[in-house]
Protein backbone atom coordinates (compact mmCIF):
# COMPACT_ATOMS: atom_id res chain seq x y z
CA UNK A 1 0.00 0.00 0.00
CA UNK A 2 1.34 3.41 -0.99
CA UNK A 3 1.51 5.86 1.90
CA UNK A 4 0.64 9.40 0.90
CA UNK A 5 3.04 12.11 2.05
CA UNK A 6 1.03 15.35 2.27
CA UNK A 7 2.25 18.64 0.84
CA UNK A 8 4.13 20.68 3.44
CA UNK A 9 1.92 23.71 2.85
CA UNK A 10 -1.17 21.56 3.33
CA UNK A 11 0.26 20.25 6.60
CA UNK A 12 0.78 23.81 7.84
CA UNK A 13 -2.77 24.82 6.87
CA UNK A 14 -4.18 21.70 8.53
CA UNK A 15 -2.31 22.48 11.75
CA UNK A 16 -3.61 26.05 11.70
CA UNK A 17 -7.12 24.70 11.26
CA UNK A 18 -6.68 22.35 14.23
CA UNK A 19 -5.71 25.30 16.43
CA UNK A 20 -8.78 27.26 15.34
CA UNK A 21 -11.00 24.22 15.89
CA UNK A 22 -9.65 23.73 19.42
CA UNK A 23 -10.67 27.33 20.19
CA UNK A 24 -14.13 26.84 18.72
CA UNK A 25 -13.43 29.16 15.79
CA UNK A 26 -15.36 27.11 13.25
CA UNK A 27 -15.32 29.53 10.31
CA UNK A 28 -11.57 30.10 10.56
CA UNK A 29 -10.97 26.37 11.04
CA UNK A 30 -13.01 25.47 7.97
CA UNK A 31 -11.15 28.03 5.85
CA UNK A 32 -7.77 26.67 6.96
CA UNK A 33 -8.77 23.05 6.36
CA UNK A 34 -10.23 23.98 2.97
CA UNK A 35 -6.91 25.57 2.09
CA UNK A 36 -5.14 22.35 3.09
CA UNK A 37 -7.45 20.31 0.87
CA UNK A 38 -6.95 22.73 -2.02
CA UNK A 39 -3.18 22.46 -1.66
CA UNK A 40 -3.32 18.65 -1.48
CA UNK A 41 -6.63 17.01 -2.52
CA UNK A 42 -5.27 13.58 -1.48
CA UNK A 43 -4.69 14.68 2.16
CA UNK A 44 -7.28 12.48 3.89
CA UNK A 45 -6.84 13.92 7.39
CA UNK A 46 -7.49 17.43 6.10
CA UNK A 47 -10.72 16.26 4.45
CA UNK A 48 -11.77 14.65 7.72
CA UNK A 49 -10.92 17.75 9.75
CA UNK A 50 -12.75 19.98 7.29
CA UNK A 51 -15.77 17.72 7.60
CA UNK A 52 -15.72 18.04 11.39
CA UNK A 53 -15.56 21.83 11.23
CA UNK A 54 -18.35 22.00 8.66
CA UNK A 55 -20.47 19.55 10.66
CA UNK A 56 -20.12 21.54 13.86
CA UNK A 57 -21.03 24.69 11.94
CA UNK A 58 -24.23 23.10 10.68
CA UNK A 59 -23.19 22.48 7.05
CA UNK A 60 -24.16 18.82 6.98
CA UNK A 61 -24.20 18.15 3.24
CA UNK A 62 -20.75 19.66 2.69
CA UNK A 63 -19.42 17.81 5.72
CA UNK A 64 -20.67 14.48 4.42
CA UNK A 65 -18.89 15.10 1.11
CA UNK A 66 -15.56 15.50 2.87
CA UNK A 67 -16.16 12.59 5.25
CA UNK A 68 -16.74 10.47 2.13
CA UNK A 69 -13.58 11.84 0.53
CA UNK A 70 -11.52 10.91 3.58
CA UNK A 71 -12.93 7.38 3.53
CA UNK A 72 -12.29 6.99 -0.18
CA UNK A 73 -8.70 8.13 0.25
CA UNK A 74 -8.11 5.81 3.22
CA UNK A 75 -10.46 2.85 2.72
CA UNK A 76 -8.76 0.82 5.45
CA UNK A 77 -8.84 3.55 8.10
CA UNK A 78 -11.48 2.55 10.67
CA UNK A 79 -11.68 6.05 12.13
CA UNK A 80 -12.62 7.50 8.74
CA UNK A 81 -15.44 4.99 8.44
CA UNK A 82 -16.50 5.72 12.02
CA UNK A 83 -16.66 9.47 11.38
CA UNK A 84 -18.65 8.99 8.18
CA UNK A 85 -21.02 6.50 9.80
CA UNK A 86 -21.74 8.76 12.77
CA UNK A 87 -22.37 11.71 10.47
CA UNK A 88 -24.69 9.68 8.27
CA UNK A 89 -26.64 8.58 11.33
CA UNK A 90 -27.05 12.14 12.59
CA UNK A 91 -27.99 13.17 9.06
CA UNK A 92 -30.85 10.68 9.07
CA UNK A 93 -29.32 8.18 6.62
CA UNK A 94 -29.56 5.27 9.04
CA UNK A 95 -29.25 2.28 6.72
CA UNK A 96 -26.07 3.56 5.04
CA UNK A 97 -24.71 4.58 8.44
CA UNK A 98 -25.02 1.02 9.67
CA UNK A 99 -23.24 -0.35 6.58
CA UNK A 100 -20.36 2.07 7.07
CA UNK A 101 -20.09 1.37 10.80
CA UNK A 102 -20.11 -2.39 10.13
CA UNK A 103 -17.06 -1.80 7.97
CA UNK A 104 -15.41 0.28 10.73
CA UNK A 105 -16.07 -2.46 13.30
CA UNK A 106 -14.65 -5.13 10.97
CA UNK A 107 -11.46 -3.08 10.60
CA UNK A 108 -11.13 -2.37 14.34
CA UNK A 109 -13.26 -4.82 16.36
CA UNK A 110 -11.96 -3.68 19.76
CA UNK A 111 -12.52 0.05 19.30
CA UNK A 112 -15.16 0.97 21.87
CA UNK A 113 -16.19 4.22 20.17
CA UNK A 114 -16.82 2.41 16.89
CA UNK A 115 -18.71 -0.42 18.58
CA UNK A 116 -20.87 2.05 20.52
CA UNK A 117 -21.70 4.00 17.37
CA UNK A 118 -22.54 0.71 15.68
CA UNK A 119 -24.89 -0.04 18.57
CA UNK A 120 -26.73 3.25 18.03
CA UNK A 121 -27.05 2.50 14.32
CA UNK A 122 -28.39 -0.99 14.99
CA UNK A 123 -30.95 0.36 17.46
CA UNK A 124 -31.97 3.15 15.10
CA UNK A 125 -32.55 0.57 12.39
CA UNK A 126 -34.71 -1.57 14.68
CA UNK A 127 -32.19 -4.41 15.13
CA UNK A 128 -32.71 -4.41 18.87
CA UNK A 129 -31.31 -7.74 20.04
CA UNK A 130 -27.94 -7.12 18.44
CA UNK A 131 -28.12 -3.41 19.25
CA UNK A 132 -28.66 -3.93 22.99
CA UNK A 133 -25.68 -6.30 23.10
CA UNK A 134 -23.46 -3.78 21.30
CA UNK A 135 -24.72 -1.00 23.58
CA UNK A 136 -22.78 -2.62 26.42
CA UNK A 137 -19.61 -1.26 24.81
CA UNK A 138 -20.50 2.14 26.31
CA UNK A 139 -18.89 0.98 29.54
CA UNK A 140 -15.47 1.18 27.90
CA UNK A 141 -15.84 4.81 26.84
CA UNK A 142 -14.25 7.51 29.05
CA UNK A 143 -17.44 9.57 29.20
CA UNK A 144 -19.29 6.59 30.67
CA UNK A 145 -16.38 5.31 32.77
CA UNK A 146 -16.28 8.67 34.56
CA UNK A 147 -19.83 7.99 35.78
CA UNK A 148 -19.35 4.27 36.48
CA UNK A 149 -20.16 2.98 39.96
CA UNK A 150 -17.21 1.06 41.46
CA UNK A 151 -19.27 -1.46 43.41
CA UNK A 152 -17.61 -4.44 45.04
CA UNK A 153 -20.69 -6.51 44.25
CA UNK A 154 -20.79 -8.21 40.84
CA UNK A 155 -22.88 -7.08 37.91
CA UNK A 156 -26.00 -9.11 37.31
CA UNK A 157 -25.78 -11.47 34.35
CA UNK A 158 -29.53 -11.66 33.71
CA UNK A 159 -30.03 -15.03 35.34
CA UNK A 160 -32.39 -16.10 38.13
CA UNK A 161 -31.93 -14.00 41.26
CA UNK A 162 -33.18 -16.68 43.69
CA UNK A 163 -33.99 -14.24 46.47
CA UNK A 164 -30.89 -12.08 46.09
CA UNK A 165 -31.13 -8.29 46.31
CA UNK A 166 -30.26 -6.36 43.16
CA UNK A 167 -29.49 -2.66 42.86
CA UNK A 168 -30.61 -1.09 39.59
CA UNK A 169 -29.10 2.35 39.16
CA UNK A 170 -29.94 5.14 36.74
CA UNK A 171 -26.92 6.12 34.70
CA UNK A 172 -27.79 8.78 32.11
CA UNK A 173 -30.35 11.58 31.69
CA UNK A 174 -33.76 12.08 33.25
CA UNK A 175 -35.52 11.15 30.01
CA UNK A 176 -33.49 7.94 29.76
CA UNK A 177 -34.52 7.00 33.29
CA UNK A 178 -38.20 7.63 32.60
CA UNK A 179 -37.99 5.63 29.36
CA UNK A 180 -36.24 2.58 30.85
CA UNK A 181 -37.83 2.16 34.30
CA UNK A 182 -40.56 0.19 32.49
CA UNK A 183 -38.21 -2.81 32.57
CA UNK A 184 -37.72 -2.87 36.35
CA UNK A 185 -40.74 -5.03 37.15
CA UNK A 186 -39.36 -7.73 34.83
CA UNK A 187 -36.25 -7.92 37.01
CA UNK A 188 -38.43 -8.55 40.04
CA UNK A 189 -40.03 -11.43 38.17
CA UNK A 190 -36.60 -13.09 38.09
CA UNK A 191 -37.06 -13.80 41.79
CA UNK A 192 -35.12 -11.01 43.42
CA UNK A 193 -35.58 -8.08 45.73
CA UNK A 194 -35.16 -4.89 43.73
CA UNK A 195 -33.64 -1.61 44.88
CA UNK A 196 -33.99 1.16 42.32
CA UNK A 197 -31.73 4.21 42.57
CA UNK A 198 -32.77 7.24 40.49
CA UNK A 199 -31.92 10.90 40.20
CA UNK A 200 -33.25 12.92 43.15
CA UNK A 201 -35.53 14.91 40.83
CA UNK A 202 -37.45 11.74 39.92
CA UNK A 203 -37.83 10.05 43.30
CA UNK A 204 -41.23 11.56 44.13
CA UNK A 205 -42.63 10.89 40.69
CA UNK A 206 -41.55 7.24 40.69
CA UNK A 207 -42.76 6.44 44.20
CA UNK A 208 -45.63 4.30 42.85
CA UNK A 209 -43.69 2.53 40.10
CA UNK A 210 -44.38 -1.19 39.78
CA UNK A 211 -41.30 -3.31 40.38
CA UNK A 212 -38.92 -1.97 43.00
CA UNK A 213 -39.39 -2.87 46.64
CA UNK A 214 -37.08 -0.01 47.60
CA UNK A 215 -36.73 3.35 45.82
CA UNK A 216 -33.90 5.68 46.74
CA UNK A 217 -32.41 8.87 45.35
CA UNK A 218 -28.81 8.98 44.23
CA UNK A 219 -26.74 10.25 47.14
CA UNK A 220 -28.83 8.53 49.79
CA UNK A 221 -27.24 5.65 51.73
CA UNK A 222 -27.44 2.39 49.82
CA UNK A 223 -29.05 -0.60 51.54
CA UNK A 224 -27.15 -3.91 51.35
CA UNK A 225 -27.36 -5.64 47.97
CA UNK A 226 -25.88 -8.71 46.29
CA UNK A 227 -25.51 -7.60 42.66
CA UNK A 228 -26.23 -4.59 40.49
CA UNK A 229 -27.12 -3.50 36.96
CA UNK A 230 -27.15 -0.15 35.14
CA UNK A 231 -30.70 0.75 34.14
CA UNK A 232 -30.02 0.93 30.40
CA UNK A 233 -28.51 -2.56 30.41
CA UNK A 234 -31.85 -4.13 31.36
CA UNK A 235 -33.16 -4.75 27.79
CA UNK A 236 -29.99 -6.70 27.02
CA UNK A 237 -29.90 -8.59 30.32
CA UNK A 238 -33.60 -9.45 30.08
CA UNK A 239 -33.40 -10.46 26.41
CA UNK A 240 -36.17 -8.00 25.58
CA UNK A 241 -35.25 -7.51 21.93
CA UNK A 242 -37.85 -5.22 20.38
CA UNK A 243 -40.44 -5.75 23.12
CA UNK A 244 -41.28 -2.65 25.14
CA UNK A 245 -43.45 -3.34 28.20
CA UNK A 246 -45.82 -0.66 29.40
CA UNK A 247 -46.29 1.08 26.07
CA UNK A 248 -49.84 2.02 27.16
CA UNK A 249 -48.40 3.79 30.21
CA UNK A 250 -46.61 2.58 33.33
CA UNK A 251 -46.68 5.56 35.70
CA UNK A 252 -49.72 6.31 37.85
CA UNK A 253 -51.55 9.40 36.63
CA UNK A 254 -52.08 11.83 39.52
CA UNK A 255 -55.12 14.00 40.12
CA UNK A 256 -55.08 17.03 37.83
CA UNK A 257 -54.17 20.37 39.41
CA UNK A 258 -54.99 22.38 36.29
CA UNK A 259 -58.01 24.71 36.21
CA UNK A 260 -59.95 24.49 32.94
CA UNK A 261 -62.17 26.72 30.85
CA UNK A 262 -65.25 24.66 29.90
CA UNK A 263 -65.31 23.71 26.24
CA UNK A 264 -61.79 24.92 25.42
CA UNK A 265 -58.89 22.64 24.52
CA UNK A 266 -55.90 22.82 26.82
CA UNK A 267 -52.52 22.11 25.23
CA UNK A 268 -49.18 21.88 27.03
CA UNK A 269 -45.96 23.02 25.37
CA UNK A 270 -42.31 22.05 25.91
CA UNK A 271 -40.09 23.64 23.30
CA UNK A 272 -36.57 23.79 24.74
CA UNK A 273 -33.96 21.53 26.27
CA UNK A 274 -32.60 21.91 29.75
CA UNK A 275 -29.14 23.16 28.78
CA UNK A 276 -27.25 25.05 26.09
CA UNK A 277 -25.44 21.93 24.91
CA UNK A 278 -25.28 21.11 21.22
CA UNK A 279 -27.94 18.38 21.41
CA UNK A 280 -30.43 20.64 23.19
CA UNK A 281 -29.79 23.44 20.71
CA UNK A 282 -30.35 21.13 17.75
CA UNK A 283 -33.60 19.68 19.02
CA UNK A 284 -35.05 22.84 20.59
CA UNK A 285 -37.65 24.99 18.89
CA UNK A 286 -36.99 28.74 18.93
CA UNK A 287 -39.70 30.33 21.06
CA UNK A 288 -40.57 32.76 18.26
CA UNK A 289 -41.57 29.83 16.05
CA UNK A 290 -44.45 29.06 18.41
CA UNK A 291 -46.14 32.37 17.53
CA UNK A 292 -47.88 30.98 14.45
CA UNK A 293 -48.98 27.91 16.39
CA UNK A 294 -50.39 29.66 19.46
CA UNK A 295 -51.73 33.05 18.38
CA UNK A 296 -54.32 31.98 15.75
CA UNK A 297 -55.89 29.42 18.09
CA UNK A 298 -58.00 30.73 20.97
CA UNK A 299 -57.32 27.76 23.19
CA UNK A 300 -55.68 27.47 26.60
CA UNK A 301 -51.93 26.98 26.31
CA UNK A 302 -49.74 25.86 29.20
CA UNK A 303 -45.94 25.96 29.44
CA UNK A 304 -44.30 22.77 30.69
CA UNK A 305 -40.88 24.37 30.98
CA UNK A 306 -38.84 25.24 34.03
CA UNK A 307 -35.58 27.12 34.50
CA UNK A 308 -34.20 29.42 31.83
CA UNK A 309 -36.79 28.62 29.09
CA UNK A 310 -39.62 29.59 31.48
CA UNK A 311 -37.82 32.82 32.39
CA UNK A 312 -37.41 33.68 28.70
CA UNK A 313 -41.14 33.10 28.15
CA UNK A 314 -42.02 35.44 31.02
CA UNK A 315 -40.43 38.32 29.09
CA UNK A 316 -41.81 37.27 25.69
CA UNK A 317 -44.97 38.55 24.03
CA UNK A 318 -46.33 34.99 24.02
CA UNK A 319 -46.54 35.12 27.82
CA UNK A 320 -49.95 36.78 27.43
CA UNK A 321 -51.28 33.61 25.80
CA UNK A 322 -49.32 30.82 27.51
CA UNK A 323 -49.89 30.05 31.18
CA UNK A 324 -46.73 29.43 33.21
CA UNK A 325 -47.77 27.22 36.13
CA UNK A 326 -45.44 26.59 39.06
CA UNK A 327 -43.62 23.31 38.44
CA UNK A 328 -41.43 22.71 41.50
CA UNK A 329 -40.85 19.03 40.64
CA UNK A 330 -41.81 16.30 38.20
CA UNK A 331 -44.75 15.23 40.33
CA UNK A 332 -46.21 18.71 39.85
CA UNK A 333 -45.52 18.52 36.12
CA UNK A 334 -47.30 15.16 35.95
CA UNK A 335 -50.31 16.64 37.76
CA UNK A 336 -50.52 19.43 35.17
CA UNK A 337 -50.13 16.97 32.28
CA UNK A 338 -53.01 14.93 33.76
CA UNK A 339 -55.36 17.83 33.05
CA UNK A 340 -54.25 18.52 29.48
CA UNK A 341 -55.94 17.38 26.30
CA UNK A 342 -52.57 17.16 24.57
CA UNK A 343 -48.87 17.67 25.16
CA UNK A 344 -46.65 19.01 22.38
CA UNK A 345 -42.97 18.51 23.18
CA UNK A 346 -39.57 18.42 21.62
CA UNK A 347 -37.47 15.28 22.16
CA UNK A 348 -36.91 15.60 25.89
CA UNK A 349 -37.97 14.61 29.37
CA UNK A 350 -41.51 16.05 29.05
CA UNK A 351 -42.21 13.81 26.04
CA UNK A 352 -41.07 10.75 28.01
CA UNK A 353 -43.11 11.79 31.04
CA UNK A 354 -46.31 12.24 29.04
CA UNK A 355 -45.78 8.93 27.24
CA UNK A 356 -45.04 7.09 30.49
CA UNK A 357 -48.29 8.49 31.92
CA UNK A 358 -50.16 7.27 28.84
CA UNK A 359 -51.26 10.83 28.03
CA UNK A 360 -51.61 12.07 24.42
CA UNK A 361 -48.29 13.57 23.34
CA UNK A 362 -47.02 14.85 20.01
CA UNK A 363 -43.24 14.80 19.88
CA UNK A 364 -41.41 17.11 17.48
CA UNK A 365 -38.14 15.63 16.22
CA UNK A 366 -35.18 17.28 14.56
CA UNK A 367 -33.88 15.57 11.43
CA UNK A 368 -31.59 12.68 12.30
CA UNK A 369 -33.18 12.35 15.74
CA UNK A 370 -31.81 10.01 18.38
CA UNK A 371 -31.80 6.27 17.81
CA UNK A 372 -34.79 5.71 20.10
CA UNK A 373 -37.22 7.25 17.60
CA UNK A 374 -36.23 5.11 14.61
CA UNK A 375 -35.95 6.54 11.13
CA UNK A 376 -39.50 7.09 9.88
CA UNK A 377 -43.18 6.87 10.71
CA UNK A 378 -45.44 8.72 13.13
CA UNK A 379 -45.71 6.07 15.86
CA UNK A 380 -43.29 4.82 18.49
CA UNK A 381 -43.19 1.31 20.00
CA UNK A 382 -42.11 2.90 23.27
CA UNK A 383 -45.29 4.92 23.83
CA UNK A 384 -48.71 4.06 22.40
CA UNK A 385 -50.06 7.56 23.13
CA UNK A 386 -47.30 9.32 21.19
CA UNK A 387 -47.35 10.72 17.66
CA UNK A 388 -44.08 11.80 16.01
CA UNK A 389 -43.65 14.89 13.83
CA UNK A 390 -40.32 14.69 12.02
CA UNK A 391 -38.24 17.48 10.56
CA UNK A 392 -37.31 16.81 6.93
CA UNK A 393 -33.79 16.63 5.48
CA UNK A 394 -33.91 20.38 4.84
CA UNK A 395 -33.78 20.75 8.66
CA UNK A 396 -36.44 23.48 8.64
CA UNK A 397 -39.05 23.87 11.38
CA UNK A 398 -41.62 25.65 9.18
CA UNK A 399 -43.01 22.54 7.41
CA UNK A 400 -43.09 20.58 10.69
CA UNK A 401 -45.06 23.30 12.46
CA UNK A 402 -47.43 23.71 9.52
CA UNK A 403 -48.13 19.97 9.58
CA UNK A 404 -48.55 20.06 13.34
CA UNK A 405 -50.91 23.06 13.20
CA UNK A 406 -53.13 21.39 10.61
CA UNK A 407 -53.24 18.22 12.72
CA UNK A 408 -54.17 20.29 15.77
CA UNK A 409 -57.07 21.94 13.96
CA UNK A 410 -58.41 18.57 12.82
CA UNK A 411 -58.09 17.07 16.28
CA UNK A 412 -59.84 19.82 18.18
CA UNK A 413 -62.46 20.56 15.58
CA UNK A 414 -63.55 16.96 16.07
CA UNK A 415 -63.28 16.92 19.87
CA UNK A 416 -64.40 20.37 20.87
CA UNK A 417 -65.82 22.16 17.87
CA UNK A 418 -64.14 25.01 16.04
Amino acid sequence: MTIHTPHSGAVASNERGRQHLARGELREAALAFAEAVERDPAFAIAHSNLAVALWQAGHGDEALHHFRQATALEPDNPRSHNNLGRALQEHGVAAEALTVLERAAALSPDDAEIRFNRALALLQNGQFTQGWAEYEWRGRLPRFQSRARPFAQPRWDGGALDGRTILIHAEQGLGDTLQFVRFVHLVRERGGRVILEVQPALKGLLAGLEGPQVLIARGEPLPPFDCHAPLLSLPHLLGSGGTFPGAEGYLKTPESTLPRTPGRPVVGLAWAGASLGRLDQVRSLPLDRLWGLVMPRAWDWVALQVGEPAKVLEKHSLAARIQIPPLPDFSATAAVIAGLDLVISIDGVVAHLAGALGRPVWTVLAHGAEWRWGTNGETSPWYASMRLFRQGPERAWGPVLAHLGAALDRRFERLHGA
